[in-house]
């Protein structure tokens, strides 16, 4: 039975990373240190070969797609962008640590004021999914990557990925993976996918 690789890749960093900044939806591009080191992994690690690139829409994502797949057709796909933060957008956590519902949130009890909720952030990525896992059956693709932010893939391995893993366990830093695999069978029975290993993990 054939197998279809699905590489997922954490865009890199940006100013809010570095201002530890909850950044949601916000479209942040790279900093200049963030273009500057996925260039230097790019040079210095030994990325995947890919027929296709999956990319949230967030300026972040495709132009970190577009550092470490240069020469792969890129196609944007909004199932994959971050949760939207609602009022948390933008704020640092020293500006959010006395909020009730800041403290609600971290706790899994509700989502941001204004925001998005896990359940819909893990729908729309099934959707997306979905529509990659087809297109790769209906293509004969083997291998792609979906380029988007940390949280995004941690909901999708935590979900849909088998074993199961705690979410710590799936940190990923900027430009850092994790490889999946998956079948007609296992897509269509269980909807998961295996994951096999960390890519370019430090």
């Amino acid at each position: 039975m054939k197998g279809y690789h699905i590489y997922f890749i954490r865009c890199g960093l940006t100013k809010a990373n570095e201002e530890n900044i909850y950044c949601g939806i916000t479209d942040f591009s790279l900093s200049p240190k963030g273009m500057s080191n996925l260039y230097q992994m790019k040079e210095n690690s030994d990325y995947p070969n890919i027929e296709q690139v999956f990319s949230a829409p967030l300026k972040r994502c495709t132009e970190s797609a577009s550092i470490i797949f240069p020469n792969t057709p890129i196609l944007s796909m909004s199932e994959f962008n971050e949760l939207d933060l609602g009022d948390f957008e933008n704020k640092s956590s020293d500006e959010l640590v006395n909020d009730e519902n800041f403290k609600a949130w971290l706790k899994g009890e509700q989502a941001p004021p204004n925001g998005e909720t896990l359940t819909s952030l893990t729908t729309r990525s099934f959707e997306g999914l979905n529509k990659i896992i087809r297109e790769m059956m209906n293509e004969d693709l083997r291998n792609v990557a979906v380029v988007t932010t940390s949280g995004v893939i941690t909901n999708i391995c935590t979900s849909f990925g088998i074993p199961k893993y705690a979410p710590q366990q799936l940190f990923l830093a900027p430009g850092e993976g994790i490889e999946t695999l998956v079948t007609a069978q296992l897509w269509l029975q269980a909807q998961a996918l295996e994951i096999l290993e960390f890519i370019n993990k430090f």
